[in-house]
């Protein structure tokens, strides 16, 4: 099950940290405001937390598609991965609820994911 670390809007900058456990795992956030995700990290668990290497990550909002643009697959176990703003695509627009999934972790390991990003003013 999902575990949030942290969830925080100052000023505009949005911070989500979730730490995904197990073989699949997802999370879902109704938020109240429209955000561009600017960067994604992704740290994998160590040791005994290690996640299978090759493990994926999606993301996606009410209309569906993955916001990761694809950065979130074959992720390595081995080190840190950050998904910048480029590799998503310059602008990457989360419409109020969405869902990040998990895949290929492994039964008891973790993989924490950090989403940051700005508030979108129309």
């Amino acid at each position: 099950m999902a575990t949030v670390l942290e969830r925080r809007s100052n000023h505009g900058v949005i911070t989500i940290s979730v730490r995904l456990t197990g073989a699949t795992d997802s999370y879902s956030q109704d938020w109240p405001e429209e955000f561009f995700l600017l960067e994604v990290d992704v740290k994998p668990g160590t040791g005994g937390a290690q996640p299978t290497d090759e493990f994926d990550l999606t993301l996606t909002d009410d209309f569906g598609p993955d916001l990761l643009n694809g950065q979130g697959a074959d992720l390595t176990n081995a080190t840190n991965t950050l998904i910048t703003q480029a590799a998503l695509g310059n602008g990457t627009l989360v419409h109020g609820g969405f869902t990040l999934s998990g895949g290929n972790i492994g039964d008891a390991n973790t993989v924490d994911v950090t989403l940051k990003g700005v508030r979108y003013v129309a």
